[in-house]
This record gives structure tokens, C-alpha cells and sequence, in this order.
């Protein structure tokens, strides 16, 4: 019955599915908040730890100097060689720590959502690679798909609505990335061997023209057939298998919302999705 129903009315299902993201959202939440605080306290720790193998280096070093018995030398040695050794290691400790900062940082937009008093500058480019490189823990996007960057400089700095900015570039390239895994399983095997060496692309554009940013993401493949091109942005409307059909929605809704847009230019061989919005937004 309950599934009779959702057919009937997918919003409904929708719904449900958004109740449940909010729920998981709510604890995601609180994890952050309190993984921060976990995260900073090995941070300060690890920057102790290596400002004494630091200086425990120093003090082994003029103690080998004035050491006169040779066997004492060798004592002194082997616990420098192991005090650097495990320098080492605590290096390695301190980017694994730096790199959980990083992710944290980046998860902080997606904790302000709905909050109207967002007035931190920041910068369009840096917000471009953070989200490709946070769809590389996609494998097949990491390993498989050629990925080009060209960002124009001096860009003027945003402030506000980055949440929904996010939100609205990753499902462009989420969606360019599912059309890229589509025309590959499509592709013949023997086409696939007469080009292997001719990697799936994916170009991501930004640039401030006439008063308003531009953000271009532009994927090698088929194209979008003729007949779907006009209902690319409806609700629903997909092609692809267990997918709702809601992210190039919710996105144009999205940017709509705050005086932005999207379009797309459809080629045989590439799909390109253009995003702008107002460079002053007050």
C-alpha cells in the first residue's frame, strides 16, 4: 500500500527521505561540533611532541659531542636514530591531523544552512576545489576521469549564501560525473580498447563578467538526447536508474532563490552546465 502510494505521489517520498536526512543531518551535526574539539586537542599535542623531538635532538647532538667514551657514543646514537625515526612518524600524525582539520573546515557551510547572518568573505576558486576534491573520494572520478580547472584570477570575494552555493556547483559536477559513468558503461568494448588511452573530461570554468559570477562545468560524452534537453530541470524527470531526479531541481531552485541561474548548452560529444549569479546580491 505505502508503496502504491509513493508511485502515486513521489513527493511523498520525497518527504519521508528528507525527514530522514534531516534526522541524520541533526547527529552529523553534533559529531562535527564535537570532533573539532577532539581534533584540536591532538593538534596542540602534536606540535608539542614535535617541538621536543626537536629539541631532545638538539640536547642528544651536544651530548655526542662531549661524550669521550665511544661506548656511550653508540647508547647516545641509536637513541637519537630512534627519536628521529619517530619524528618521522609524528609528522606523518600531524597532516593526517591537518587534513581532518581541512575536512572539518570544509563541512562548516553545510552546519550554516538557513543562517541569515553569513557575512564571512570568501573565495569562488577555493570553493571550486574544495568540492572537486571532495567528490574525488569517488573513486572512478579520482582514477578515471580527467579533470581540467580553469579559474580566472583576481576574482572579487563572496560573502553569504555559500551553503547553497555549494550545494548547487556539486550537483552539477555530481551530475556531470553520473553522465560520464553512463556513456562508459554504454560504450562498445572495442571502442573502449581504440580509446583507452583518452581519458572522460571534465572542465570546470569560472570567471565575473558584466556585473555577475560564472561557474562552467562541461563533461565529455553523448550529450543529451534532443528529447530530454527541455525536461532536464523538472522534477523527477531522470535517466538514469535509482536516481529521483531532483538534483538539477533543487539546484536551479536553489540559485533562483538567490538571483541566480542555470542553463545548459548541449553538444553531440559534451554537455556543458553554465551557473551565474550576481556579483552584488544587496
Amino acid at each position: 500500500m505505502t508503496e502504491r502510494r509513493t508511485k502515486e505521489n513521489p513527493w511523498e517520498e520525497v518527504y519521508v527521505n528528507q525527514c530522514r536526512d534531516a534526522a541524520i543531518g541533526r547527529l552529523f551535526k553534533g559529531l562535527i561540533h564535537n570532533l573539532n574539539g577532539v581534533i584540536h586537542v591532538f593538534s596542540m599535542q602534536s606540535e608539542l611532541l614535535n617541538l621536543m623531538y626537536g629539541r631532545a635532538d638538539n640536547m642528544l647532538q651536544q651530548l655526542l659531542d662531549s661524550f669521550p667514551d665511544e661506548s656511550a657514543r653508540e647508547y647516545a646514537v641509536n637513541l637519537r636514530d630512534m627519536l628521529r625515526q619517530r619524528a618521522g612518524m609524528m609528522g606523518q600524525v600531524s597532516d593526517k591531523i591537518s587534513a581532518s582539520q581541512d575536512i572539518m573546515r570544509r563541512t562548516q557551510p553545510l552546519l550554516d544552512i538557513g543562517d541569515p547572518d553569513l557575512s564571512r568573505p570568501y573565495d569562488l576558486n577555493t570553493m571550486v576545489r574544495e568540492e572537486v576534491e571532495l567528490l574525488c573520494a569517488d573513486s572512478f572520478f579520482k582514477h578515471n576521469v580527467k579533470r581540467e580547472l580553469r579559474l580566472a584570477d583576481n576574482l572579487p570575494p563572496l560573502k553569504g549564501f555559500a551553503p547553497e552555493l555549494n550545494y548547487a556547483f556539486f550537483s552539477l559536477i555530481e551530475n556531470a560525473l553520473e553522465e560520464i559513468k553512463s556513456s562508459s558503461a554504454d560504450t562498445e568494448p572495442k571502442e573502449a580498447e581504440e580509446f583507452i588511452d583518452e581519458k572522460p573530461s571534465v572542465i570546470i570554468e569560472t570567471a565575473c563578467c558584466h556585473g555577475r559570477f560564472v561557474i562552467s562545468v562541461q563533461n565529455s560524452g553523448a550529450g543529451i538526447a534532443e528529447s530530454d534537453i527541455k525536461r532536464i530541470f523538472d522534477p523527477f524527470f531522470t535517466t538514469k536508474n535509482n536516481h529521483a531526479g531532483l538534483g538539477l531541481y533543487l539546484a536551479k531552485q536553489t540559485m533562483e532563490a538567490r538571483g541566480g541561474e542555470i542553463s545548459c548548452e548541449n553538444n553531440p560529444k559534451s554537455t556543458k552546465f553554465i551557473l551565474s549569479f550576481p556579483v552584488d546580491r544587496d
